[in-house]
């Protein structure tokens, strides 16, 4: 008869048990090859995305900053020049037109300031806005005119910044009530209006005329006449100093005529 054969006695101590316990370990080891190729292929994607990401923003840039510059909103549609009386003759000066992309807006809008500045001696301030995105406002504010000079016989303006204008008052004009006689350099009378805009404005519509009475010796004497007839003698220099007593000697002036 045959000999009925079963499993053989464990005799390592039941090692089965730690042998399923180091293949479970392996099978989830990450020093697995098949794990390792996972964990690189996963790797690949990840860098693959950071790079891909970007790229497609750049081009989506790219695509939306094309479209910008072919579109009519890049370029200047209007510009509106606000300045009393002189649009015609500052419009010419500005640095940039219709048409001009906002780039090149950009570029020379500080140019603008100068540019007016320079093209007439009576701008003072210059404020450039871009309104509604492609809409440009310039806001050109004037130095008023305070005195009035003759050159070649004929009237020239004198702006309260002590410079002469370029063309001659015409006869519409207001005609200013400050007469310069004789004065023709033109720091000179830059000097003087400086002077007289010190003076406080009461004071100042009572001068009526100044006269040049240089000498050798005080090239800077001049002749005040007030709106009351007085004539006051000084320098240039003096007129800051001593014109704010000249309403308290008009007075004692007065008491000694009537006395």
């Amino acid at each position: 008869m045959k000999e009925k054969r079963g499993l053989p006695p464990a005799t390592d101590g039941g090692n089965h048990w730690e042998k399923y316990e180091k293949q479970k370990k392996h099978r989830y080891s990450r020093r697995r090859p098949g794990r390792q190729i996972r964990q690189l292929q996963k790797e690949r994607h990840r860098k693959n995305r950071l790079f891909v990401l970007p790229a497609w923003i750049a081009l989506l840039l790219g695509s939306l900053i094309s479209a910008y510059f072919a579109s009519p909103l890049s370029r200047i549609e209007t510009i509106r020049l606000v300045a009393p009386a002189k649009q015609t003759e500052l419009r010419q000066h500005v640095p940039f037109q219709t048409g001009d992309t906002l780039v090149v807006f950009m570029q020379r809008k500080g140019q603008t300031v100068k540019k007016l500045q320079r093209a007439d001696p009576q701008v003072d301030h210059v404020q450039v806005d871009r309104r509604n995105w492609n809409h440009i406002q310039i806001k050109v504010s004037l130095f008023p005119i305070v005195a009035m000079v003759n050159h070649h016989q004929r009237p020239f303006p004198v702006y309260s910044n002590g410079k002469i204008g370029d063309a001659p008052i015409s006869k519409q004009a207001q005609q200013p009530q400050l007469r310069l006689d004789g004065l023709q350099n033109p720091g000179q009378i830059a000097e003087l209006i400086g002077a007289i805009q010190h003076l406080n404005p009461k004071l100042q519509r009572q001068i009526v005329a100044v006269k040049n009475r240089a000498t050798r010796d005080n090239p800077q004497r001049v002749e005040l006449l007030m709106d009351d007839g007085n004539e006051v003698v000084l320098g240039i220099n003096q007129i800051k100093e001593k014109m704010p007593y000249y309403p308290d000697l008009k007075t004692n002036l007065k008491q000694k005529k009537q006395d």
